[in-house]
């Protein structure tokens, strides 16, 4: 009782200056065992939609398009440079 009394005064100076007092008692809960099955099964039929993903990771060819195409897309990005008289500017094209 003692000891209660003397930290109240001493919690209300912390609430007053933004800090709380943090709970020493902790709770068990104990979580529902959920089915992962479910989630495990493939679809029958799946579409890529971002094909460019597998041939950045290399796990699918890049497509080198037509060979009369100008100028030739073998690239995933390019890096360009234009060269005036007073300074240099890059662009990055995909």
């Amino acid at each position: 009782m003692a000891l209660s009394s003397r930290l109240l005064p001493a919690a209300g100076g912390l609430r007053a200056a933004g800090l709380r007092l943090a709970s020493t008692t902790t709770s068990l809960k104990t979580e529902t065992e959920v089915d992962t099955s479910e989630n495990e099964v493939v679809a029958p039929n799946f579409t890529n939609r971002n094909p460019r993903n597998l041939e950045q990771m290399a796990l699918a060819r890049k497509e080198r398009g037509w060979k009369t195409t100008w100028p030739k897309r073998d690239f995933w990005h390019r890096l360009r440079l234009e060269r005036t008289q007073h300074y240099v500017e890059a662009f990055v094209e995909r």
